[in-house]
């Protein structure tokens, strides 16, 4: 436990970083304990991009309501009003509570998604960590962070 299982691993080729010494890490991103210098990091965010994950287009709202739709109890609760009411026609009060009641879920389903959804913005709002170059503790944006830095998460 705590060894690489590959026989001819190095850390170059390995992709368990967590069993790799913080130094063979280094290494490997060609850095050191004390960071990048500023050109370097410069260079290497120039060259690699900003440090930022895509961002998926919103869906619109509309589709995200017919989405609580798109269940087999749904469809389910559907086929029984519809059987509910070629039955018994003249009893229309079964079908309709039916349809209020998956009516009533999907909206409330709908509403607290998108309460999760703001809830979630607000969690992967923006820290402030800060960056090592050339041995000085530097704050700054996390999208300005050039790929093999050191960093330390300040909150």
């Amino acid at each position: 436990m705590g060894e690489d299982s590959g026989a001819n691993s190095t850390p170059a080729t390995t992709s368990n970083w967590h069993v790799m010494s913080a130094d063979e890490v280094l290494d490997f991103l060609d850095t050191n304990r004390d960071g990048l210098s500023e050109s370097e990091a410069l260079r290497r965010a120039a060259e690699i991009g900003p440090n930022k994950l895509d961002e998926e287009t919103p869906t619109h709202w509309i589709w995200k309501l017919v989405d609580q739709y798109r269940d087999p109890m749904v469809y389910l609760l559907l086929a029984a009003a519809a059987i509910a009411f070629l039955f018994d026609p003249e009893d229309k009060g079964t079908p309709i509570f039916i349809v209020i009641a998956l009516s009533l879920n999907g909206i409330f389903g709908y509403m607290q998604e998108a309460k999760a959804e703001r809830a979630s913005k607000v969690v992967e709002a923006p820290r402030v960590p800060g960056e090592h170059l050339g041995g000085e503790m530097c704050q700054t944006d996390c999208v300005c962070f050039s790929p093999n830095s050191v960093y330390t998460e300040g909150f």
